[in-house]
């Protein structure tokens, strides 16, 4: 089991529970779709009422000890900070000012910055509600930051039940941006822009390759043709699948944050079949030196049970001259405690 040192005190994490989308009935009033009517509820679902979900949580009217990690807030944040200056979804905020919601962002990333280490609140299960569908509420103030940072849909909760004596439990709560599940990229439509148009007005590079580079952040271009033509790679490593048509080529350091040699390097790429893709593009698997599959614990054993996923050796795993591109996804892309 992965550990986690808690005020001072190693913790074994026991389970994590599948990851918890935020909704827009949850959320500030300020944060809210323009689109959407009421002020919100105080109460947050964590799903239908099952076995799973029992065994995670408790009975029926739980009571549980959680805590935020400063630092997972604080990578949120910086994560999140595109949406507040540049939303791509017309907010509540948005129709009081132009820049209320930026303002907002500054005012919230104070209040994240004078947290403890390990805030702490209890959440308790709503039983009064009847009904299928399970959701808790807290009196505390950190559970405010749950409304009060978050965005419908971009923004989802995951949830570690942590032990140091199997006999009681407490539980982390991370929060984490997903830009694809509304925009389709896993990058801010925003970002993307600028650095298409970084590229597009640089008088040092030629109109060729600044095709090859705006069309290899998805894949194409010469970026992928390279990796097809190259027999030590031209396979998903997991599949051994060959047929191009299902194979998808990704970047190992992603394109958002590499130079422009990178973005055009074959050795920064990797070819994969879409699931496989999907899960290594969004840091819910990496490697390590030894080519070992490190599989993220943002994932819930139900996921990884089903995806038959298991931490061993990928002995076709393309590894030479690929190094230092893996290096970097393991230690920035990963998603881990």
């Amino acid at each position: 089991m992965e550990e986690i040192k808690l005020k001072n005190k190693l913790y074994k994490v026991q389970s994590v529970y599948k990851t918890i989308n935020i909704a827009d009935s949850f959320v500030l009033r300020a944060n809210k779709l323009a689109t959407t009517s009421g002020n919100g509820e105080a109460k947050l679902y964590v799903g239908n009422d099952n076995k799973e979900l029992r065994s995670f949580f408790g009975n029926k009217g739980f009571e549980i000890d959680c805590y935020f990690e400063k630092s997972n807030l604080e990578q949120f944040m910086s994560q999140i900070k595109t949406e507040y200056f540049f939303p791509q979804q017309e907010y509540r905020a948005n129709l009081i000012g132009e820049n209320h919601l930026s303002n907002l962002y500054m005012q919230r990333l104070s209040m994240v910055n004078e947290l403890q280490n390990f805030p702490y609140f209890k959440m308790v299960e709503q039983d009064q509600i009847e009904g299928p569908r399970v959701y808790v509420k807290s009196e505390d103030k950190p559970f405010q930051l749950l409304r009060e940072l978050t965005f419908y849909e971009i923004c989802k909760l995951v949830i570690y039940k942590v032990t140091d004596d199997l006999k009681s439990y407490s539980f982390i709560c991370h929060l984490y941006v997903d830009y694809e599940s509304k925009f389709g990229e896993v990058l801010h439509p925003k970002i993307i822009k600028e650095e298409e148009e970084n590229i597009k007005t640089s008088s040092e590079i030629d109109e060729t390759e600044k095709l090859n580079l705006v069309v290899s952040r998805i894949g194409q271009g010469q970026f992928r043709k390279k990796l097809l033509e190259d027999s030590s790679v031209n396979f998903c490593p997991f599949t051994l699948i060959t047929k191009q048509d299902l194979l998808i080529a990704s970047h190992i350091k992603p394109w958002s944050v590499s130079n422009n040699t990178e973005r055009l390097d074959k050795n920064n790429g990797l070819l994969l079949t879409p699931t496989f893709d999907k899960l290594f593009d969004k840091g819910f698997i990496s490697f390590d030196e030894n080519k070992k599959l490190i599989i993220s614990n943002y994932l819930d054993g139900d996921t990884i049970d089903k995806l038959n996923l298991k931490e061993v050796v990928i002995d076709n795993l393309p590894f030479k001259n690929r190094e230092k591109y893996f290096k970097y996804h393991y230690q920035n892309i990963l998603k881990k405690i």
